[in-house]
């Protein structure tokens, strides 16, 4: 997606917020889901599955890569750098799109866990999301400094990148 994946992460960096991107969903048919309730979760969760999975494949790559590097500023050590930062890249995608907002996929993983009035709030709640999301990365850090985003992902994706390294 142009828009999504190149004009709004350069935007963002113009503006000085946080940047990231988006691509258009994936599309799927929900009437080939046997089971539609359980089986839209298990669509929401492929795309923070396949992040985990590109993270634990880039984690094992860097520790294969870091057992034979000799702490030169050589080659390996840039092969070491993109290793981190893939790995980063994908627990940070995972742990976003997790959160319970729409479009983000952990709205489709938290519906089915509501009922009743909760599900009629949650409903409530979803017709805000875009400002919602706007307000957590932009006016919350800018204007009162504080970062709850930041921190959600520094202590989920963060944590577990290290974990994942060894560092």
């Amino acid at each position: 997606d142009p828009v999504g994946s190149v004009l709004l992460p350069l935007l963002m960096a113009w503006i000085g917020g946080p940047v990231f991107a988006f691509a258009k969903p994936v599309p799927y048919n929900p009437y080939n889901l046997r089971n539609p309730r359980r089986d839209e979760v298990l669509v929401a969760l492929a795309g923070p599955a396949s992040n985990l999975l590109q993270a634990l494949v880039g984690s094992l790559a860097f520790r294969l890569a870091f057992a034979s590097w000799s702490g030169a500023a050589d080659a390996l050590y840039w092969v070491l750098m993109a290793l981190q930062i893939y790995v980063y890249v994908n627990l940070t995608l995972m742990f976003f799109n997790l959160i319970p907002l729409p479009p983000l996929d952990g709205s489709k993983i938290v519906m089915p866990l509501l009922h009743g009035s909760a599900r009629q709030s949650y409903y409530k709640i979803q017709q805000y999301s875009m400002p919602i999301l706007l307000v957590v990365l932009y006016v919350l850090p800018s204007v009162l400094g504080f970062d709850p985003l930041g921190m959600y992902l520094d202590a989920t994706a963060g944590n577990l990148a290290t974990l994942m390294m060894g560092a």
